[in-house]
């Protein structure tokens, strides 16, 4: 089964503003480490057919994998959900038939193993969601092909996205892709699970370890 995975990343200098202390140069260097990590391991999943990746970051855009594996399209300007529901609409019209997935630009602890399995267990409901590490956000977002996808991102989107039909799936052993990053706490966690490689040359070179 081949999946087609939607990731919007927002522009990274307006990212990560709950990174309490830290200045407007290093939270934009975060995100924008961070929107990469996860993009690259999405390209590296088997079972991913495409990334779309939906943003107006041009730092962004200019360093996505270029094998391929990755489409870069403009955001409507409307918001998280607006985007991902733009990045499946501009999917589904091309005849990128299968699965379809959303992915946050901030788990740079996500690994293909880890996608890999999620897409696995995705695969045996009509609409799924993994619960984020504190079990209140939603860090993937699945609906079989030919079936609605209905983003719901925000505060308690676990909740909402479960109250439009999503089955919550289950979490055992991924950790890293659960770990979304919001704060410095959450870097720590992240870096304690395993990050990539532009996340750690980010963290290395800034010493916010």
């Amino acid at each position: 089964m081949c999946w087609v995975v939607v990731v919007p990343v927002k522009q990274t200098a307006q990212a990560k503003t709950r990174f309490g202390g830290t200045d407007a140069r290093v939270r934009r260097e975060l995100a924008h480490a961070f929107a990469l990590d996860t993009v690259q391991a999405l390209a590296d999943t088997a079972t991913v057919g495409a990334v779309v990746v939906v943003t107006d970051d041009v730092s962004v855009r200019s360093q996505l994998p270029d094998d391929g594996s990755v489409i870069a399209i403009a955001d409507v300007g409307a918001g998280l959900n607006a985007a991902v529901r733009h990045g499946v609409q501009w999917a589904r019209e091309r005849s990128i038939a299968g699965p379809v997935a959303v992915v946050p630009s901030d788990l740079p602890a996500a690994t293909a193993a880890n996608i890999e399995i999620c897409l696995r267990r995705a695969e045996l409901v009509s609409l799924g969601v993994l619960p984020d590490a504190e079990s209140l956000g939603s860090t993937v977002l699945t609906a079989a092909a030919g079936v609605e996808l209905r983003p719901a991102f925000g505060p308690a989107s676990l909740r909402d996205h479960a109250a439009g039909g999503a089955q919550v799936l289950e979490a055992t052993g991924l950790d890293g892709l659960r770990r979304d990053v919001d704060t410095l706490a959450h870097l720590r966690a992240a870096l304690a699970l395993g990050v990539g490689s532009h996340t750690r040359e980010v963290v290395e070179r800034l010493g916010l370890r």
